[in-house]
């Protein structure tokens, strides 16, 4: 893993690019989530979901303790509006949360995309009180709304984080 000189923390030991063999891991967090289990999607199409991911070259990288992948996030590099980094996902497994992994995650990810670009997107479900929290905590806002999204009665909020 490459060093990067100005980041918030030692990432290290705790935060690498994944790899092909860490998909099976990463699809068994994804799918015990509470907006998994919402939108009523399966183990095998969240292993499909991280294999596109993955074969579309968008970034995940993945938390990694004691030789176990505890949670992930992915991001499109030019994702929103074909130009600012949109975050796709951040996934902790459920014994795991509360712990600062997330953050750590985001925080790595902010880190590499300020770099280039003043802004970051991403979308929270709006029963995802937990993590909306944790992204209003770390600076994100909330700069949007879809109604109905992929299921009827549940929206997603768009947030938004400028470089400071």
């Amino acid at each position: 893993m490459t060093e990067y000189s100005g980041m918030r923390g030692n990432y290290l030991s705790e935060i690498r690019k994944a790899h092909k063999s860490d998909i099976q891991r990463c699809a068994e967090i994804m799918a015990v989530t509470p907006i998994w289990e919402k939108y009523e999607r399966t183990m095998d199409d969240a292993l499909t979901f991280i294999k596109n991911e993955l074969n579309a070259g968008n970034f995940i990288w993945v938390y990694e303790e004691e030789n176990t992948v505890k949670g992930f996030i992915g991001c499109v590099e030019h994702g929103m509006m074909g130009e600012f980094p949109y975050v796709r996902m951040v996934m902790v497994d459920g014994s795991h949360q509360g712990k600062g992994i997330g953050t750590k995650l985001l925080n790595y990810l902010e880190d590499l995309m300020f770099r280039n670009k003043h802004l970051i997107f991403m979308m929270v479900t709006d029963f995802n009180t937990d993590a909306l929290r944790l992204y209003r905590r770390l600076g994100y806002e909330k700069v949007g709304e879809i109604p109905d999204y992929k299921k009827e009665g549940v929206n997603e909020y768009l947030l938004m984080k400028r470089k400071k």
